[in-house]
């Protein structure tokens, strides 16, 4: 079986739907792009968006320096496959139950899809931690760091980069039903003499 199948393979045990690789390497375009939307002051009230963050969140090997590829894994938001990669898709909808049966004249609002159950951070970092862990039992190096949208890294030039549908474009493409939004894990993968993945 080939690397990028076996890796396929074991993403959709942890109820990752789509994986791709990208390469660990400086991405100076990102780079410029980041640093100009602080500049033009497109991040609002952000400030940890400033400073050395688009030049850490650009270059994958400023979090490990013998990176050689970035796994990236999506996850759909979804209720019904939700439930593939979240303990507990439910969890919001009951903690939310007593505020949400009061009548009319009660608190009203919107909530984004990717709230609804456990905190996506760690349902998914435990799946991307456990995808890791298979690589490495199946003998393919993997790093130790699970990224889950709560470090700089560019996860959306990555997904890209790693051959995926960019995100804006899964959005106007497919209904919102099945939208899913990256989350990736950094990963060192090494290559067999001449095998790509």
């Amino acid at each position: 079986m080939a690397l990028r199948e076996r890796l396929a393979e074991l993403a959709a045990h942890h109820g990752l739907d789509l994986v791709g690789v990208a390469p660990a390497e400086p991405m100076p375009e990102v780079r410029a792009r980041m640093a100009d939307s602080v500049a033009a002051g497109r991040m609002g009230t952000m400030g940890w968006m400033s400073g050395t963050r688009a030049a850490v969140a650009a270059d994958p090997r400023a979090h490990d320096a013998s990176a050689r590829s970035v796994i990236v894994v999506a996850a759909p938001y979804t209720a019904g496959d939700r439930e593939r990669w979240d303990p507990d898709p439910a969890a919001l909808r009951r903690a939310l139950a007593p505020i949400l049966s009061q009548d009319a004249g009660g608190p009203m609002g919107r909530i984004a899809r990717y709230a609804l159950g456990t905190d996506y951070h760690h349902a998914l970092r435990a799946r991307l931690e456990g995808l890791a862990a298979d690589l490495r039992a199946a003998g393919i190096a993997g790093g130790e760091v699970a990224y889950v949208d709560d470090r700089p890294l560019a996860e959306r030039a990555l997904a890209e980069l790693s051959g995926q549908e960019p995100v804006s474009a899964r959005k106007a493409s497919r209904p919102p039903a099945e939208c899913s939004v990256w989350r990736d894990t950094l990963a060192r993968v090494e290559y067999a003499e001449g095998e790509q993945v």
